[in-house]
């Protein structure tokens, strides 16, 4: 959402309150749990200066990915973009560096011998990963990237909650605190998007076309101080009508 607002674009002041309780929601779930007394020896070493080195890393990641997506949705909302192009060209971007990759670094060999031996598990990988990019995408286009994000984040979550059930994972009153309002907070975020999609589709319609017409076409449908402008018969009329400076009509041809 952060890197979204950068970008230009702009969310509804829920659309806030929304997010910073689900990242409120698993602050809490994160920092719940064993008491540090509890905590082994290994857990104490993880503090100082790598653990500001693992913070900056992880913070960089996600700035990239949050880029990533809110300037995939810029594309596809201002350049008229489809999801299967936009994917294509980074598909083709990515081998094409991939492949600068391998002759720089003489690896070409490698490559060939490393598809010989994991062939059919490298082809199950790039396909599985192909669908998943097209759900991706296909999401960014008609949703947006927020409500991607918020999709992945759900999954996340949902499959916490049945590890939680499933294998019997203890939980604190903090961490319950926190899982409850990131939950909560999810379910209200779909619940308003299904909200939006009950309206009128004519209105929706109707309102779109009348936001993306260009200036000059609504410009002959309405007068400068917004009343309608007068019917094509009184323009013709007009312009027909003598000047006062002009001189006599000329008589009709025969």
């Amino acid at each position: 959402m952060i890197m979204g607002a950068l970008l230009g674009k702009r969310y509804p002041l829920k659309k806030y309150v929304n997010v910073v309780v689900i990242t409120l929601g698993v602050a809490l779930f994160m920092g719940g749990g064993e008491s540090s007394a509890k905590k082994s020896e290994a857990d104490a070493e993880k503090t100082g200066s790598m653990m500001l080195i693992g913070c900056a890393m992880l913070f960089v990641s996600l700035s990239f990915d949050g880029a990533c997506g809110a300037y995939e949705d810029k594309i596809m909302a201002n350049d008229h973009v489809g999801p299967f192009e936009l994917m294509f060209n980074i598909q083709l971007g990515k081998a094409i560096l991939a492949f600068l990759g391998l002759v720089f670094l003489n690896e070409i060999d490698y490559f060939f011998q490393m598809c010989s031996e994991t062939g059919p598990v490298l082809l199950v990988l790039g396909l599985t990963g192909a669908a998943g990019q097209v759900f991706i995408f296909v999401t960014i286009a008609q949703f947006g990237a927020l409500m991607c994000s918020l999709i992945g984040l759900g999954r996340k979550i949902t499959t916490l909650v049945a590890s939680i059930i499933i294998y019997a994972h203890p939980v604190d009153v903090e961490q319950g605190c926190g899982l409850v309002l990131a939950v909560g907070a999810m379910i209200y975020n779909f619940m308003d998007k299904g909200k939006k999609k009950k309206k009128d589709p004519a209105d929706a319609v109707l309102q779109r076309d009348v936001e993306m017409a260009p200036v000059k076409e609504l410009k002959p449908l309405i007068g400068q101080d917004g009343a309608p402008a007068p019917d094509d018969d009184d323009d013709e009329f007009c312009d027909a009508a003598p000047q006062p400076d002009a001189g006599p009509p000329h008589p009709p041809a025969r």
